[in-house]
């Protein structure tokens, strides 16, 4: 009787240990946001590798609306989109300033050249911004935030540093995450 009772409370113990490894610890979810992107942060693979564990650690999935920097900076502008990932740095900084957005951070720069005249150097530096909830009252701020601060996070500035290095052998971005004036 008493090896039946220690055997079923390893089995039931065990049971549990492998449902809880197999989520992964994973936080329930608790809704969704909208990131407006540039395409080029789409094109080289690095939502598809940083979302699902983003959505995993902190609850929140994010519908990716890809478009150039400027169509982002205006989704922002009509309430389209709760957050703006984009890499025109001037235009950004106009855009908080304006009152569209919350504040700018920078979250990374790329290593790949694409040299663009309307940019001061032939590498891109790409911030973050929460699109301002006074004007826009449905923005998502929570899971705007949750975004942003993850991915100021060393976590997430970690994971940054590392994609592309075993596909490429070199990463593509340098983390540098920073509040801008």
């Amino acid at each position: 009787m008493k090896k039946t009772l220690v055997f079923t409370i390893l089995l039931v113990t065990a049971g549990l240990l492998f449902v809880t490894g197999c989520t992964g610890n994973k936080v329930p979810l608790k809704g969704k946001f909208i990131l407006s992107a540039a395409v080029s942060i789409q094109d080289t693979g690095l939502l598809d590798y940083l979302l699902p564990v983003f959505t995993q650690e902190k609850g929140w999935e994010a519908d990716v609306i890809t478009v150039d920097p400027a169509a982002a900076l205006q989704m922002g502008r009509d309430g389209d989109a709760d957050v703006l990932l984009v890499h025109v740095k001037q235009n950004e900084i106009q855009f908080v300033n304006d009152g569209y957005g919350i504040a700018r951070y920078d979250i990374m720069y790329s290593n790949f050249s694409a040299v663009d005249p309307n940019q001061d150097t032939a590498v891109n530096y790409y911030g973050i911004i929460l699109v301002n909830p006074m004007l826009h009252p449905h923005t998502n701020v929570e899971g705007g935030l949750a975004f942003i601060e993850w991915l100021l996070s060393g976590r997430a500035q970690d994971l940054i540093g590392q994609y592309g290095e075993e596909e490429f052998g070199s990463a593509l971005f340098t983390p540098n995450a920073s509040l801008l004036d």
